[in-house]
Parts: C-alpha cells; structure tokens; sequence
C-alpha cells in the first residue's frame, strides 16, 4: 500500500561469542542441560560477554547446523524475548571458516601477502581470502567488549556525529602508540 511506513529491520547481529575448544562443544551441543549448564557457568566467569538481561535467566530457544562447516549452532531466547545465537570461539564470525584454519593466511595479510599468494599457498581462492579479511570489519568497534584493564594506557578513542545526504553518520576514530613528553627544562 502506498504511503505505509515499512518496518525498520528488527533483527540485528545477536551473536554471544564463548570459548570453548571444538572437542567440549560437540560433547555439549547435543545434551541441552550440558549446553545451558555451560551458559551459565560462562555468564558467571565473564558478565561482560552477555546482555544485562540474561541475569534474569533464559531458556533455550532452537538450534540450527551452518551449511557452511557442519557445526550446531544454539540459541537463547532472554525475558525480553530476543533471541541470541551462541557462537564458539574456534569458528569465525559468520560461520565462514574454522579460526585454525584461517590462522596463518590472516597472519600473512598482515604483512600484505596478496590474495592469489595466499590462494597459491593455502588453497581456495583469492576472493575467500578477501571476503574473509573483509568480514572481520563488519563488526561495531563501538559495541565492542572490553575487558576492564585490556586496554593499552596510550590508546585514545573518540567519535564524531556527521550528517551525509540527511542521513547521520557515527565516525569512530582510535589511536594509540602516542606518549606526550615533557619539554627539557633549563638547568
């Protein structure tokens, strides 16, 4: 219908990253009193990682198997009713690859091995490679946790609200390396 507001998308990236190496997860991921036990056992070892709703409780929702690797994926479902995939460490975001798998061709790009070089070496091909790196920027810098004292003492971090073609804008900037010294003074 013309002049009918369309919704704004609900849905936003509700993914709770835990660490759990692959052996434990597929022993728990099948038994939901293991998996809800763990849940909890990691709210209590790190409160920062969850929603303040949790606190509440929670119960499990559903789960589903990524086609890209194979791996259950669970969800929880808070009082407030949203919903939240459970990811384990040993998986990229996005389910795209396992991080051991990736380790090395990601420690390369660091020191700007190309693409083809890394498809040469590792297999795939450049563009998964490139997709890949490219995905770790998808996540909010903004939302980010931060473990209280993780943080090096010379990093700063500011934002700056700018409005382009009537939209607003949030651009983030970070630094760090920076020590400001103190001129010598005269004897």
């Amino acid at each position: 219908m013309a002049g009918v507001p369309t919704q704004e998308p609900t849905a936003r990236n509700r993914t709770i990253c835990l660490p759990i190496d692959e052996a434990r997860y597929e022993h728990i991921i099948q038994d939901a009193g293991a998996f809800r036990a763990w849940v909890t056992e990691q709210h209590v070892l790190h409160p920062e990682l969850f929603p303040e709703q949790l606190a509440r409780g929670f119960c499990l929702k559903d789960s589903r198997t990524s086609g890209k690797l194979g791996i259950v994926i669970r969800r929880i479902q808070l009082p407030d009713g949203t919903a939240w995939s459970i990811r384990p460490s040993f998986v990229m975001p996005g389910m795209t690859a396992r991080t051991e798998d990736v380790r090395n061709p990601l420690f390369l790009r660091k020191f700007a091995v190309p693409y083809w070089a890394l498809a040469e070496v590792f297999g795939r091909n450049a563009m998964y490679y490139h997709r890949l790196q490219s995905s770790l920027g998808r996540n909010s810098l903004a939302g980010t946790t931060v473990r209280k004292g993780s943080l090096p003492q010379d990093l700063l971090g500011d934002e700056h609200h700018q409005t382009c073609d009537g939209q607003n804008l949030l651009i983030s900037t970070s630094c760090g390396g920076y020590r400001y010294k103190q001129p010598l003074q005269n004897p």
